[in-house]
């Protein structure tokens, strides 16, 4: 598939209801791709070790976009995708992940470079443990039910300077008061503007819920948990119903 986008004028790139090896993934003019739909096949002997590797194919890479995109699951994959960023990649969505197997997998991502990051996923059958963004600025994190209370503390989220969180994080850990003991702290170090959403993400074709705006309301001592790392004198907070 690599030759027939080997165009050196080629810098968008649209693949939608594809089927994909890892080792497709060489576009080395393209600087905006989406993948919509797309299915990931890693039982190819040559892929069995469940790693997409865009620094190497897409080097020019600078927006990315996983839209609905689906992962197989070969024996030796043992259930962990690695996702691999070149420098150049500042922008990264994901939307609704799946995966073909009966437990979930595990996606660790790595952008050296990355300034936004939009997460919007409601299936229980992918999960992000590990993400290593240290030049983040920008994340929108909507998830329809965390795996754990503290998954809100990613590693690669710490650094970002604008963050949107999630109905289910604020419930979770309204529900679990003793993970703020334990984490006395907030993970985000540089806070200039936070943004708590009171509604679920849904997929657009999806009827709207219904959310009783009085069963969610945020704790007092939340919010003062998510401010107290900011180093600026005065943080942004926008709560949005």
């Amino acid at each position: 598939m690599s030759q027939m986008f080997s165009c050196k004028s080629l810098i968008t790139l649209e693949l939608k209801c594809c089927l994909l090896s890892p080792n497709d993934l060489r576009f080395p003019t393209v600087r905006t791709l989406l993948l919509d739909n797309c299915s990931f096949d890693f039982h190819d002997e040559n892929c069995s070790s469940g790693c997409l590797d865009f620094s190497q194919g897409c080097p020019k890479l600078i927006a990315l976009s996983l839209v609905e995109c689906m992962f197989t699951d070969a024996g030796s994959l043992k259930k962990l995708v690695k996702v691999t960023m070149g420098p150049n990649l500042v922008n990264l969505t994901i939307v609704d992940i799946e995966c073909i197997l009966s437990n979930p997998h595990k996606f660790e991502i790595r952008a050296p470079g990355l300034e936004d990051f939009t997460l919007l996923h409601n299936s229980n059958y992918a999960r992000f443990p590990s993400i290593d963004f240290p030049a983040l600025k920008h994340a929108v994190v909507d998830v329809w039910k965390p795996n754990y209370p503290q998954e809100h503390r990613q590693e690669g989220l710490h650094n970002a300077e604008f963050i949107s969180l999630p109905y289910s994080i604020i419930q979770a850990l309204s529900m679990a008061p003793g993970v703020l003991e334990h984490q006395p702290s907030s993970p985000y170090r540089r806070l200039k503007s936070l943004t708590l959403k009171l509604t679920p993400y849904q997929k657009p074709c999806q009827t709207p819920a219904k959310v009783d705006q009085k069963h969610w309301q945020i704790p007092w001592k939340l919010v003062t948990y998510f401010l107290s790392g900011s180093p600026a004198d005065s943080t942004d907070l926008l709560i949005q119903s």
